[in-house]
């Protein structure tokens, strides 16, 4: 159940930087966001630049999160995106039960893997 909660605050987390690149965008774009905008002697400018340069960075990393592992959560055996419609949107889709992925079933599943190869 934690790897679920986890994927879906990536979600989350990459919808939150859209947004602040959004913003961060707009107020590029009316430069309000310019050295001269600011008084002289505060440092509001560099604190500025500092505020990007993390949320670009974040975005990034959530970006490259969403695309090395949507495809295995979103589809695969985690069924993450069918398990959050059929709880979203319960009247439209049919909620099919799966059981819970667990790190012991990845567990045994390596044991016997490794033993099936082991040569004697």
């Amino acid at each position: 159940m934690a790897l679920y909660r986890f994927f879906i605050m990536q979600f989350v987390c990459l919808v939150v930087y859209c947004l602040a690149v959004g913003l961060l965008i707009k107020g590029y774009s009316s430069k309000a966001t310019i050295q001269s905008s600011y008084p002289a002697s505060s440092g509001l400018f560099a604190i500025h630049v500092l505020i990007t340069s993390t949320v670009i960075f974040g975005l990034l990393t959530q970006l490259y999160t969403f695309i090395k592992y949507y495809e295995v959560i979103l589809y695969g055996e985690l069924a993450l995106l069918e398990r959050c419609v059929g709880c979203l949107m319960p009247c439209c889709c049919t909620r099919v039960y799966r059981p819970p992925y667990t790190m012991t079933d990845t567990l045994r599943d390596d044991q016997t893997d490794s033993a099936d190869n082991d040569i004697v």
